[in-house]
Parts: C-alpha cells; sequence; structure tokens
C-alpha cells in the first residue's frame, strides 16, 4: 500500500498544474441533511461539495 501511495502522490506531483477534483454535485448549507441521502447508497463518484454564502 505504501509504493502505491508513493506512486499516486508522484503523478499527481507530476501533472499538478491539470490534476483536478472531481466534483460529484454541489449543495447549499441549508440542504446539508439532502448530502447524507446523497452520499449513503456511496453512488457518487467524486467529492460533494457544501457551500456556505
Amino acid at each position: 500500500p505504501f509504493r502505491q501511495f508513493k506512486n499516486m502522490n508522484r503523478l499527481f506531483t507530476a501533472n499538478i498544474e491539470t490534476t483536478r477534483p472531481i466534483i460529484d454535485k454541489v449543495f447549499p448549507f441549508e440542504k446539508a441533511k439532502e448530502v447524507y441521502a446523497h452520499l449513503e447508497p456511496q453512488a457518487h463518484v467524486g467529492k460533494v461539495d457544501v457551500t456556505i454564502t
């Protein structure tokens, strides 16, 4: 596992300008309960963002 971690970090470092996180869905803070419902089935791909305005 540590070797895989080192390889992953090397790839990210080599492509630091082009590597971006995948955002699955964005929720406003007021709908935070919906975030849990979205995450529970574990079918999301990428990050789930909660915005605070």
